[in-house]
């Protein structure tokens, strides 16, 4: 066994390290098989030593300590070489190995000083031909936040990281980091681009907003065509406004709900609205023909007051109630017997179908006379009972069907029907020598944004009315006069009724 330390299978130490360099570093390799590899990072250039000139291995290696050996750079080159294998690094080359590929790279240069692409290195890091122009994505960034991450692990995992650092926690701690940033870029992106989008639909809004175009000429109505009083000649001013907001379906409710062949009644749910009879609940100042007739218990109060006024103004008490409110099998009951005894034409002009009869609301009453002789007659046959016509506005009372409205009403003259629609729209109604179906519509030209209709009745109280369409949706916003009084009714028809009382 050989114990000389200087002695590999009987070569010397010299002639060993240099058999060993020529295999690591052959220099008649041709470049184009070479792999290219970084030059050594310790000192940052080549070694220059020659082992022929070197001193002797069995001199430096028993060389004691305090001597020149100061620098890696004066160790012998197979020891530098062990020693750069161990930590990872490439071996150092000597003046005999290849020449720098960077120098040949830069020999090849073509006329235009241009590096032709199939002389490059083959692991030279370039990247596709196509993305050069490309802009660079989020996405592009996380690669390359990824490529960086694996090069300092690998790095650290080769034994470079020498201080103590845990590598699992550093990990982790950089990859929360990469998703935190990621997130925020994310969201900046979605919030500028969400206000960019904001941004442009109201400009888009406002430009529609802001064009009026209107494909039906405007033609003013002849004077024999304008119903109700003129509008006042204030023009539009802001008024403080409080905002009520009103279930939409409630149009169908309200003293001015027209009922007819086109709009049939909606009927509230039982219990929602009080009836009561007239026997026991009326005065001495008219009869009732039974016991069962009843109206609408607000209504019933009114009546009560426009009979004693009746009573107080001719002395008479003869007025005899005779149906008051009924309900839809009430109603079918008469409509089936008079087209048995009349027809279904005749039938219909002084019957109402199931469903459009006014009796259903419980605010409409017939009245007929019965004297205490027991002479019975209609209202019209005698000037003095004329006196519930000719008066009956100012207590809220309307004839319904008179003889000059039924081509708009397609109900026969009915003397004995009377309805309540309330004050100022009976007064209004009567002046102006409305039926309901004209006075609804006649409502829709005052709007609150527009002129109101303003009133006065004979006993100087003073009204101001507009209309408010009802919304699609459940629930409708109405805007009233500050600090007012009010009260609202639907049409049945499209929308609400607004009256301030002023």
């Amino acid at each position: 066994m050989n114990n000389n330390p200087n002695r590999r299978g009987g070569q010397n130490r010299s002639e060993y390290d240099n058999n060993q360099r020529t295999q690591q570093f052959p220099q008649q390799r041709p470049h184009s098989q070479q792999q290219y590899q970084q030059p050594p990072r310790n000192g940052g250039r080549y070694q220059n030593q020659n082992p022929n000139i070197r001193q002797n291995n069995n001199q430096s290696r028993n060389m004691p300590a305090g001597n020149n050996r100061t620098s890696q750079n004066q160790l012998p080159q197979a020891m530098l070489n062990n020693r750069n294998q161990q930590y990872g690094r490439q071996p150092q080359r000597t003046n005999n190995s290849r020449p720098n590929p960077n120098r040949q790279i830069q020999n090849n240069r073509n006329q235009h000083g241009v590096i032709p692409y199939n002389t490059a290195p083959q692991n030279r890091r370039l990247p596709p031909r196509n993305t050069y122009n490309q802009e660079k994505t989020i996405l592009d960034t996380i690669k390359d936040w990824i490529y960086e991450a694996r090069k300092w692990i690998v790095y650290n995992l080769n034994g470079k990281n020498k201080s103590g650092i845990n590598l699992g926690a550093v990990l982790a701690a950089a990859i929360i980091c990469m998703i935190i940033i990621v997130s925020i870029v994310v969201i900046v992106q979605n919030r500028s681009s969400d206000e960019s989008d904001s941004k442009d639909t109201s400009a888009a809004l406002n430009q529609l907003n802001s064009v009026n175009v209107s494909t039906e000429p405007v033609v003013s109505p002849p004077d024999n065509e304008f119903i109700g009083p003129m509008p006042t000649e204030s023009q539009q001013k802001k008024i403080p406004s409080d905002t009520i907001y009103v279930a939409s379906e409630d149009m169908h409710k309200g003293n001015i709900i027209l009922i007819n062949s086109e709009h049939q009644y909606v009927f509230p749910e039982e219990g929602t609205q009080e009836i009561k009879t007239l026997y026991g609940n009326k005065t001495s100042s008219y009869k009732i023909s039974d016991t069962s007739v009843s109206l609408d218990a607000v209504i019933l109060e009114k009546f009560n007051i426009f009979m004693d006024a009746f009573a107080a103004a001719t002395g008479k008490k003869d007025i005899l109630a005779v149906s008051g409110y009924r309900t839809f099998d009430e109603q079918k009951e008469i409509w089936d017997s008079r087209v048995a005894s009349d027809g279904e034409e005749l039938a219909a002009m002084y019957v109402a179908l199931p469903g459009t009869s006014e009796h259903h609301t419980g605010y409409a009453i017939d009245l007929t006379v019965y004297t205490d002789e027991g002479v019975g007659m209609s209202i019209d046959d005698d000037p003095t009972y004329m006196w519930i016509n000719e008066n009956g506005h100012k207590y809220g009372f309307i004839l319904r069907y008179p003889d000059d409205k039924i081509d708009i009403t397609k109900i026969g003259y009915e003397p004995w029907h009377y309805r309540y629609v309330g004050l100022p729209h009976a007064y209004i109604m009567k002046t102006q020598n409305l039926c309901l179906e004209e006075y609804v519509e006649m409502l829709k030209n005052y709007t609150w944004t527009s002129e109101h209709l303003e009133v006065t009745d004979d006993d100087g109280n003073n009204y101001e009315l507009y209309y408010v369409p009802a919304s699609i949706s459940a629930t409708t916003e109405i805007q009233v006069p500050k600090d007012s009084t009010y009260y609202v009714s639907g049409n049945n028809v499209d929308g609400f009724v607004v009256t301030v009382i002023k």
